[in-house]
């Protein structure tokens, strides 16, 4: 079946899971003395057709007032660096294959 991107239906969710949309777009919700905010890092590798695919997904996502910040890296450091370590949020990967004649 197709999935719908339905920003209301979305907002809806968090609004039932006690989630309240704060002044600035983005969700909120109290937790003890602490307020949590729905956003997180987004790890990608500097490649133009992942950076593209970060964008859409942020744009998406605050559109139902979630915040995504992207954090360009070279691929070699988000290897290295980032996914051998686990030190992540969320991440973006994919592999660049090249052609191959068989």
């Amino acid at each position: 079946g197709q999935i719908i991107f339905d920003t209301e239906q979305a907002k809806k969710i968090l609004i039932g899971k006690s989630w309240k949309l704060a002044e600035d777009g983005i969700f909120e919700k109290v937790s003890g003395k602490d307020v949590l905010r729905l956003e997180f890092e987004m790890v990608v590798p500097n490649i133009d057709f992942l950076k593209k695919t970060a964008e859409i997904i942020k744009e998406n996502l605050l559109a139902i007032g979630v915040l995504a910040e992207i954090k360009l890296l070279e691929p070699q450091e988000v290897t290295s660096q980032i996914i051998r370590q686990r030190s992540y949020e969320g991440l973006i990967f994919g592999s660049v294959l090249k052609n191959n004649p068989d």
